[in-house]
């Protein structure tokens, strides 16, 4: 068995860190250093020799198959060898006394665990430590922790051995790499007579940086975790800020923030298979903290600047996948209600954070206004990178790394925004909506059953074309066809569409970012689905914990079931009784097998445990995206015309904010979002619809009585 020593920072001194670091002249460190490598390599040298003083060392197993075993008390030890002695007496002499005492043992050792495991747990949810309840909830919930036992090579071997698995997953990964075929596209300004070059690192800057780091002890190639970044921020945000400093100015990135360790993140499918791996670029702490500071000030300069798409909501401040859903399903919905079929093709691009070019990319930062110091560091930084994957302690060769941006990077999601950011300009003068998020691509159009749904199919060819430009590749396997369409409408269509070649499948249920969506519009299946993911997680919940304390199980609750229930609720938030009872189900037979309330109704349970009914939540959250919309918190193109904003100063009673329901001819359109949320908020008092923020709004909505908008009371 191998061991490797790793730091315990867990039981580092860091008063005394701080107290050492403090006495470096860091002026006289950086004197004769006259490039990045220089300055960093001085300032690892230094910062390895405080941690070698100041935290001290534990071993490692490595290759060690994990257990679920636990270190007992010396009294319950002895309880287990007592068992095992009168077991051993038994099956040897076959005495009826022993087998009695052996039933005994047993016994007394299964309530002694039982009763040791439950202190564990209490003394674990009073001690209110997030991070220590989040890690043990994981070990014990974490069901899609799927271990790399084997895997196929190239030939259908299985491999075993730990290094060999690294070697097959880095050239898996590496295989996607493309090189750049030496063509410059035209590209046209976005900008007109402006430019971000120029970024302040400054201690003040970088301190505040360091101090919103998390906590993690996970480390990247440097071998410096968050925590200490953190713990140590006010003696490290001098020669940090020198460093970045250097480093923007010369643009020059250190070779070691170039290289990066890859764990292969599980995702789906057959476990031995290399394709359903995602690499996880673990890279320098000290290098995306620079990443996050830059990435700020850019984000900062492109929505200034209006830069971004509008269609584009993943990565961007104040849009999410619940505004890319709610934006889609008022068009479906409108459509729908006016009797028209709406087609919706779903586009998948085949490893596209993996196949972005570097030149391509670094021809459109270009033409977006970004020059000078910033244009030469993001360059450097994609420039001459490597990887290594990391699996069971062991590493594989390194690989180069050809094109793409860096999967957990702090700046590669945005880079990867600005490289297919135009693609919607594709589509102009087409009578074909877009959405994106991210790499997901959505086109659809809406048409009658006379209409000609030819600008749709050119948008699949224009789509194509920009693939090929900037050397991307479409999945066509996994592009279909969603034809929403009125299920009283009697004639059908029977359009199909090609994508290189091959005929588009129609498809009746997609999953839309994570939202089951069906032709209907009708989440039945949706609800269905997260019903029995948290059906499942609850009774997993009340399995794996010893411990009867409502504080604990509640809370594990609150962590792992309900998030499920809630995800995007004002995209799919049902008005079905059925459907709302089917969702309560959850929550009211969970707190149903608490010790204690069996015999209570269901709202005296949410009483005694101080919660409220799911339905209520949501009613909460649909009220808070009403204000983000209104307020400005939510950038969101969702129509807010169709929401009739009417400003009534003169009016005496409610407030100068209220909605307008727009009339509608099907039931699906009268309790969507933008019509369904109207006379909850219009009910609203002035002082709650005018809150200074979203968690001011949000405490005091909740003070606010909402029972006669709810079923369940």
């Amino acid at each position: 068995m191998m061991h490797h020593l790793f730091f315990n920072y867990s039981k580092a001194n860091w008063q005394g860190l701080q107290m050492y670091l403090e006495t470096i002249n860091w002026d006289l460190i950086f004197q004769y250093c006259f490039s990045a490598n220089d300055c960093w390599n001085s300032f690892v040298k230094l910062l390895y020799n405080a941690i070698e003083l100041y935290v001290p060392q534990c071993r490692h197993k490595l290759n060690a198959v994990k257990t679920s075993r636990v270190k007992y008390p010396r009294y319950i030890n002895k309880f287990i060898k007592e068992k095992r002695f009168y077991w051993h007496k038994w099956k040897t002499f076959h005495v009826a006394e022993d087998l009695e005492r052996y039933n005994c043992s047993a016994k007394e050792c299964r309530l002694a665990i039982r009763k040791f495991h439950a202190a564990q747990e209490t003394k674990l949810i009073r001690a209110n430590n997030l991070g220590c309840f989040y890690k043990f909830i994981n070990q014990k919930l974490d069901s899609n922790a799927t271990t790399c036992s084997s895997l196929k090579d190239q030939d259908g071997h299985l491999i075993v051995n730990s290094q060999d698995k690294a070697e097959v997953l880095n050239n898996f990964f590496s295989s996607v790499f493309i090189a750049d075929d030496g063509v410059c596209p035209g590209f046209e300004p976005r900008v007109n007579n402006s430019s971000f070059s120029h970024i302040s690192f400054t201690p003040n800057i970088v301190f505040d940086t360091l101090r919103c780091l998390r906590a993690t002890t996970s480390t990247g190639p440097d071998g410096i975790p968050n925590i200490l970044l953190k713990k140590l921020c006010g003696q490290l945000a001098l020669p940090l800020s020198h460093i970045f400093t250097i480093s923007f100015n010369s643009q020059q990135v250190p070779d070691d923030w170039k290289h990066a360790h890859v764990k292969p993140l599980f995702k789906n499918g057959v476990a031995s298979d290399p394709n359903n791996y995602r690499p996880i670029s673990l890279t320098s702490t000290c290098c995306r903290v620079m990443e996050r500071i830059i990435n700020k000030e850019l984000i900062d300069y492109l929505l200034d600047k209006s830069l971004v798409s509008k269609e584009q909501h993943g990565f961007i401040r104040r849009r999410s996948t619940c505004s890319n859903l709610l934006e889609c399903l008022q068009d479906w919905m409108l459509s729908i209600d006016n009797k028209r079929i709406t087609d919706v093709i779903y586009i998948d691009f085949k490893k596209a954070f993996d196949q972005v070019s570097h030149n391509k990319l670094l021809l459109k930062l270009n033409s977006y206004g970004i020059t000078g110091d910033l244009y030469g560091w993001i360059k450097s930084f994609l420039s001459n990178r490597t990887q290594a994957v990391k699996l069971d302690g062991c590493l594989s060769s390194v690989i180069a790394i050809l094109s793409g941006v860096p999967q957990g990077s702090v700046l590669g999601p945005i880079l990867f925004v600005l490289f297919i950011n135009d693609l919607v300009d594709c589509f102009k003068n087409l009578a074909v909506s877009t959405k994106l998020f991210a790499d997901d691509l959505k086109l659809y159009t809406s048409y009658g059953l006379t209409d000609s749904s030819c600008d749709l199919t050119e948008a699949l060819h224009r789509v194509t074309v920009w693939a090929k430009k900037w050397q991307l590749t479409i999945n066509s396997t996994k592009c279909n066809v969603l034809r929403i369409v009125n299920p009283r409408c009697k004639n059908k269509s029977d359009i199909v569409y090609d994508l290189n070649g091959s005929s588009l499948k129609v498809l009746s249920v997609v999953k839309d970012l994570g939202v089951a969506v069906d032709k209907n519009l009708r989440f039945d299946n949706h609800i269905s689905s997260v019903v029995h993911k948290s059906l499942q997680r609850a009774n997993l919940i009340l399995k794996c914990f010893q411990s009867r304390d409502r504080s604990l199980l509640m809370k594990a609750f609150k962590v792992y079931v309900r998030p499920l229930l809630e995800y995007a609720t004002p995209v799919w938030s049902p008005h079905f009784m059925y459907l709302i009872l089917k969702i309560e189900h959850v929550q009211r037979s969970f707190t149903k097998r608490l010790f204690g309330l069996k015999n209570l109704t269901y709202i005296d349970r949410l009483k005694q445990l101080e919660i409220d009914t799911l339905e209520h939540r949501r009613l909460i959250y649909d009220l808070c995206t009403c204000f983000k919309i209104i307020h400005g918190y939510n950038d969101t193109c969702l129509d807010m015309n169709r929401m009739h904003l009417e400003g009534r100063p003169n009016n005496t009673r409610g407030h100068n904010l209220k909605l307008a329901k727009e009339m509608c001819r099907t039931d699906m359109l009268r309790f969507f979002f933008c019509n369904r949320i109207c006379t909850v908020w219009n009910s609203l008092p002035l002082d709650v619809v005018n809150a200074p923020s979203v968690n001011s709004f949000k405490k005091r909505v909740s003070k606010f009585n909402l029972d006669r908008f709810l079923t369940l009371k």
